[in-house]
This record gives C-alpha cells, structure tokens and sequence, in this order.
C-alpha cells in the first residue's frame, strides 16, 4: 500500500491511496482539496498541504495524517476503510487543533509497529518562497515536541462513528 499526491482531472493536487486487489493495483483519492499548487520553482515553497504520512492498522483501516492549509493548517488524520476506493468508507478528523503552519507529519512507525500506539513529531514551522524569506528572518523559533495517541485509542476511530469529526473551514 502507498499514499502519494497527483493532480486530479481539474489540475488540483488530491492524495491518492494505491493497494495491491486480486493482483492488479488500484488508485483512489482520499482527499477533496481545492487549493491548486505547484512544485516549480527555485529554493523551497510554501506547500498548502503537507505529504500525506500512511499507517495500515491490523484491521486494514488505513491512516492518512496531513497537515492541509484548508483545515487552517491543523494535524488531521483521514481513516480509509475497506473498499478503500469507496468514498462512503472515510472519515476525516482533526488530531491536534493548532496552526502548525507548513509542518510535515513525522511518525514513529517502530511504535505503531510495536503496539499500535501513534507517536508524531510535532513543530510549527514557517517557509517562505525561495532559500530566503523577503525579511531574511524566515526562521520559526516554535518548541518542538511528542504528541501520542495509545493504541487502544488509536484502534477506537471508527470510519463510521461521528464523534470527533470536524467539517472543513
């Protein structure tokens, strides 16, 4: 299994999940951004969304974290149930309810491994376009720090249960 972004038909960047089915592999989107975007360019961008970061729990719900300027730059977790290409079988949530600004999930995945417990390195940061900010102090000075969720929270989000879910801003 894979998670990656391409433009859909409309040219707007979606994220796309990609499984091995009876031999032969299948793509969905598992997102519904709006935002279009590019990565032309000299130097680093500023991203409206992050790179998705994937997980596969042992009842084959798939996780989607993502950080996305269309849910105000928050940490969400989208669940993707099996059939994964089956828009009715997903949920999007918010994990942690802060603008992180253009943060990139980082994920221990020895501890979901281990126990099934979802450990994220978590810190706001800024980018401007290009290697240099226009006002040459482009730097975020945010503490970093672990945020974790138990397994057994982790195996309690429920595709089909509502608590918790947050609409899009």
């Amino acid at each position: 299994m894979a998670l990656t972004y391409w433009n859909d038909a409309a040219g707007v960047p979606q994220y796309h999940l990609l499984w091995l089915e009876g031999g032969a592999w299948r793509a969905a989107a598992v997102s519904e951004f709006v935002t279009r975007f590019s990565l032309q360019g000299l130097g680093t961008l500023p991203l409206p969304h992050s790179r998705p970061a994937l997980l596969v729990r042992r009842d084959g719900v798939a996780l989607c974290i993502f950080r996305s300027a269309e849910h105000g730059n928050r940490l969400m977790l989208t669940l993707i149930d099996q059939p994964y290409g089956d828009p009715g079988r997903r949920r999007t949530m918010v994990l942690l309810d802060e603008d992180l600004g253009f943060y990139e999930p980082m994920v221990d995945h020895a501890a979901f491994t281990r126990d099934g417990s979802l450990v994220m390195y978590v810190q706001a940061c800024a980018q401007d376009h290009g290697d240099r900010g226009d006002s040459g102090d482009w730097r975020e000075g945010v503490a970093a720090r672990l945020i974790k969720f138990f397994g057994h929270q982790v195996n309690g989000w429920k595709v089909n249960n509502k608590l918790g879910s947050k609409k899009r801003k």
